[in-house]
């Protein structure tokens, strides 16, 4: 995780970037499964671009299993400070970590992370802004290991970065 990645969880707060619901549901926990709500609420809008209305369906967030967001390294972060009761969390990205994202890119990123497609990198660049969906990937300290991580590193990392986390790999494998 980089550094100024935990500067922004030190700075945010845990307290402010995550609420917390659901904590009194009890013995249910062995049944219910654990739902994570990532929020990017500066890239979300209640307008609906095909009717032109005001449709709240579009402020949901993107929900995930606990490990799914696990993969990120910020993610993980923020939830290894929760209790191991808890059956939903919303988390609250920082702005900063996806500032001039759409939301239609943000959706992309999604079904890449938690599995439902695969990155195709000549179609989708006409379709998605693979750079920034690489920047945010990053910024959210996504797993190395990820498939769709690896590529978009390759493609679109700077080179300055691409030496930092190699050599940070290089000595964690030490």
């Amino acid at each position: 995780m980089s550094v100024w990645v935990l500067l922004s969880i030190i700075m945010s707060g845990v307290q402010n970037i995550i609420k917390r619901s659901g904590e009194d549901q009890g013995n249910l926990l062995q049944q219910q499964p654990v739902v994570v709500n990532l929020l990017f609420p500066y890239s979300s809008s209640p307008i609906n671009p095909y009717t032109n209305t005001i449709d709240m369906k579009n402020m949901t967030g993107f929900k995930m299993s606990f490990n799914d967001a696990l993969q990120s390294g910020f993610c993980a972060a923020l939830l290894d400070e929760l209790d191991d009761d808890l059956l939903y969390c919303d988390i609250v990205i920082p702005k900063g970590l996806y500032r001039g994202i759409r939301q239609k890119d943000l959706k992309y990123l999604y079904h890449l992370w938690i599995g439902e497609t695969e990155l195709a990198m000549f179609p989708d660049s006409q379709k998605y802004d693979l750079a920034r969906i690489a920047k945010v990937s990053a910024a959210l300290s996504l797993n190395q290991n990820l498939e769709f991580v690896k590529k978009l590193d390759e493609e679109y990392m700077h080179p300055e970065f691409k030496n930092m986390v190699s050599t940070s790999n290089n000595e964690d494998n030490d």
